[in-house]
């Protein structure tokens, strides 16, 4: 038996904790059971053990809050230097500014953005096309797909749960070698 505090975890990173709501809650309907099968083996990812669903759910918050983090450090600093650009290129040029100081101040200021944005980008980059963080994505996202069918078939089931965003972006499942210590594998 598992304890409660092995199944907690948050859904977003605005979030507060919530409890996973065991498989067994919900398992009990034929076509919940065909799609965790089938997902199950899609994914390889046993969906019946809670402790390693409640883990998938854990390391996906984190990946969401620290993409926000990272979004945040990066786009305020960032924001005033692209701001002034803007204004750069939309405000008429006085006379005592010449041609040539304010393509200057335009190319400096947008130097300084572009330079701000490099490391973020490749980070983001970095990020989306990890395999392994792709791998868990798409669990994510057939765990979602169980939980709605289990709601419509009538699971008694908070609204939101699981509280978990799914991504439409880089989420496709490729088996790796060295993929166990994000899930065991499905039995």
């Amino acid at each position: 038996m598992t304890s409660d505090v092995d199944l907690k975890y948050r859904g977003t990173p605005w979030g507060a904790a919530h409890t996973l709501i065991p498989g067994s809650a919900f398992m009990g309907q034929p076509a919940v059971e065909r799609l965790v099968d089938e997902e199950s083996r899609r994914v390889d990812f046993d969906f019946r053990d809670d402790v390693a669903t409640a883990d998938l759910l854990r390391f996906r918050y984190r990946e969401q809050h620290q993409r926000t983090k990272r979004a945040w450090g990066w786009g305020i600093p960032a924001g005033p230097f692209i701001l002034l650009t803007i204004v750069q290129v939309s405000r008429p040029a006085g006379p005592a500014v010449t041609r040539a100081m304010e393509l200057g101040m335009l190319g400096a200021t947008a130097l300084v953005a572009v330079l701000l944005l490099i490391p973020y980008n490749l980070w983001v980059w970095r990020v989306y096309h990890s395999q392994e963080r792709k791998n868990m994505r798409a669990r994510c996202n057939a765990y979602v797909k169980i939980v709605k069918l289990a709601r419509k078939e009538g699971a008694p089931l908070p609204p939101r749960y699981p509280h978990v965003v799914p991504s439409r972006v880089s989420a496709t499942y490729r088996r790796l070698p060295d993929d166990a210590h994000l899930s065991g594998p499905a039995k």
